[in-house]
């Protein structure tokens, strides 16, 4: 039952300090939603959340355990709809990445 539902935009920084700009699939599946990020032959996933923002959240925290920074994302699709642009940015803050020793 799995199917694409949202592709958020991200962007950050990896732990080289360059620059990434990718799209985020976030998936319907039973028991709520996850999201896959493929980033230099990476593939991240996460666990199944109930909202598709707790889903956001895990893998920012996933991100930030991996060493990337200053991240951002935004809606772009909402199913086959693209949505031009106009959502807003929301920010990370890197804190995560400060608890966890990596700067």
């Amino acid at each position: 039952m799995q199917r694409i539902v949202e592709r958020h935009q991200i962007e950050g920084q990896d732990e080289r300090q360059r620059v990434f700009n990718r799209l985020v699939d976030i998936l319907r599946v039973e028991k709520g939603y996850t999201a896959i990020f493929h980033y230099e032959g990476l593939t991240f996933e996460t666990e199944s959340a109930r909202t598709v923002e707790e889903t956001i959240r895990s893998l920012i925290l996933k991100l930030h355990k991996a060493g990337c920074s200053n991240l951002r994302t935004r809606l772009n699709f909402r199913g086959p709809r693209y949505l031009a642009e106009r959502e807003p940015w929301a920010n990370y803050s890197d804190s995560a990445l400060h608890e966890a020793g990596r700067t």
